[in-house]
C-alpha cells in the first residue's frame, strides 16, 4: 500500500513539474514576444566572443610549443664516428661499409656446419606433425639435405659466395698482411683498428 502511494505521489509530482515547465515556457514566450531575437543574437555574440577568446589562448600555447621546438639548440651534439682507423690500410666503400654495421652484426655467409642445423631444424618442425605423416616429411628432408651436400662437395666455395663472406676475407687479408687487429673503442659503439703492438682487448670481426 506505501509503494503504491510512493509510486503515486512521485507520479503526480513529475507530472506537476512538467506542467509548470510547460507554462513558464509559455509565459516567458508571450512576456519576451518580440524581445526574444535580441536575446537569443546576444547570446550568440557573447559565445562567439568565449570561443574566439579560448582559441586564441590556444593558438597562442601553440605557437610558443612551435618556436621552442624548432628553435637551433645552443649545444651541437657531434657523435664519434662508427669506424676509427689508426693505420694506414686502405679500406674501400663495401669494406668501410660492413665495419660500420659493428662488431655485433650477423652476415649473411652460412655457416660451416649449416647443413646439420637445417637438419635439426627440420626434425624439430616434423616433430610437430601428426605422427601419420613424419615419416613422408622425414624422407623429403633427407633427399632435399642429401642433394645439398652432393651441391656442398661439387663446389666446396658454394658456402660462401655471398657478397659479404668475400669482403670479410678482404678485410681479415688487410689486417693479416699489415699486422693489425680490429677492437672495441673504450666509450661509444665505435670500432677501432689498430696495429697489433698496441695493447689491446676483445678482436674480432662480425661473425659469420
Amino acid at each position: 500500500m506505501i509503494k503504491h502511494h510512493t509510486q503515486y505521489t512521485a507520479t503526480n509530482c513529475s507530472e506537476q513539474t512538467a506542467v509548470y515547465k510547460y507554462s513558464l515556457h509559455v509565459a516567458l514566450a508571450n512576456s519576451w514576444n518580440n524581445t526574444w531575437p535580441y536575446i537569443r543574437r546576444t547570446i550568440e555574440e557573447k559565445l562567439q566572443k568565449e570561443a574566439q577568446h579560448k582559441y586564441k589562448t590556444i593558438a597562442t600555447k601553440l605557437d610558443k610549443l612551435t618556436l621552442t621546438q624548432t628553435k637551433t639548440p645552443k649545444e651541437i651534439h657531434t657523435f664519434h664516428p662508427r669506424v676509427i682507423n689508426n693505420t694506414n690500410i686502405t679500406f674501400n666503400n663495401n669494406e668501410t661499409n660492413l665495419l660500420q654495421k659493428g662488431l655485433k652484426y650477423n652476415t649473411h655467409a652460412k655457416q660451416k656446419n649449416w647443413l646439420q642445423n637445417l637438419a635439426l631444424e627440420a626434425e624439430t618442425a616434423i616433430t610437430q606433425l601428426p605422427t601419420t605423416e613424419r615419416d613422408a616429411y622425414r624422407k623429403l628432408v633427407a633427399k632435399r639435405i642429401e642433394t645439398l651436400q652432393r651441391e656442398n662437395k661439387t663446389n666446396p666455395e658454394n658456402r660462401h659466395t655471398h657478397p659479404e663472406a668475400k669482403i670479410i676475407k678482404s678485410i681479415q687479408t688487410k689486417l693479416r698482411d699489415n699486422n693489425a687487429v680490429i677492437t672495441r673503442a673504450d666509450k661509444g659503439n665505435s670500432i677501432v683498428i689498430l696495429p697489433k703492438t698496441i695493447p689491446i682487448q676483445n678482436t674480432r670481426l662480425p661473425t659469420r
